[in-house]
């Protein structure tokens, strides 16, 4: 959520998933004799995922897969930087995918596995090993519709970037209802938001926490 669009060269995502890249345009370059930690295997595994993501979802997952034949670790890859280029972050898109379930151990301290985008969990959230945490939120007029395994609560932050915040909101969980009426504007709201990135385009002005339920 911080980046308009991203490159990877001559390597390829371990522990990343792949389906947080939906609104992240992403570039992976790979020499196809790049063998060494199985970079190549890696890479085209990850470029895969995208194709099967982007193809379910066609507004999303936009991403250039260049494998360079013959080559080893040194490549050439300078053209994703003009590719990268003609992007511009939407920090509230209207549709977010958020998948908590990574390999690597939880790090308390790491603040970003706590907010995404408009989504956030509470503070003192921990990710119950083993289990893989996922939302899908979409926001299609005055109605949020969130999509949740695993996450027992979530933050739904708002802007009047999103919705007409004077006008009543919707949340829907799973199908059930969990609000509705018009959020409350609060400088408490502000303040959180912005101190956590000190990024304007992350102000939220309004913030309501859902329970997931059963």
């Amino acid at each position: 959520d911080r980046w308009a669009a991203a490159a990877v060269a001559a390597a390829g995502p371990t522990s990343a998933r792949a389906e947080n890249l939906r609104n992240l345009p992403f570039n992976l370059q790979v020499g196809t004799q790049d063998t060494a930690h199985g970079r190549i295997e890696v890479a085209t595994q990850f470029a895969e995922e995208l194709a099967k993501l982007h193809a379910a979802d066609p507004a999303g997952y936009v991403y250039e897969w260049i494998p360079h034949e013959g080559r080893g670790h040194g490549i050439d890859d300078r053209s994703s930087v003009d590719w990268m280029v003609q992007f511009t972050r939407n920090p509230v898109p209207d549709k977010v995918v958020w998948v908590q379930g990574y390999d690597t151990p939880w790090r308390e301290s790491n603040p970003s596995r706590r907010r995404f985008y408009w989504l956030a969990t509470r503070p003192d959230y921990q990710r119950v090993d083993g289990r893989t945490d996922s939302v899908t939120a979409e926001i299609r007029d005055q109605t949020i519709t969130l999509t949740v395994e695993g996450f027992e609560t979530l933050r739904v932050r708002l802007n009047d970037h999103m919705l007409d915040l004077d006008q009543p909101v919707t949340i829907l969980v799973n199908g059930e209802k969990r609000f509705e009426g018009k959020p409350t504007r609060t400088l408490a709201a502000m303040l959180e938001t912005f101190e956590e990135y000190h990024d304007p385009n992350f102000i939220f002005t309004a913030q309501v926490e859902v329970e997931v339920g059963e």
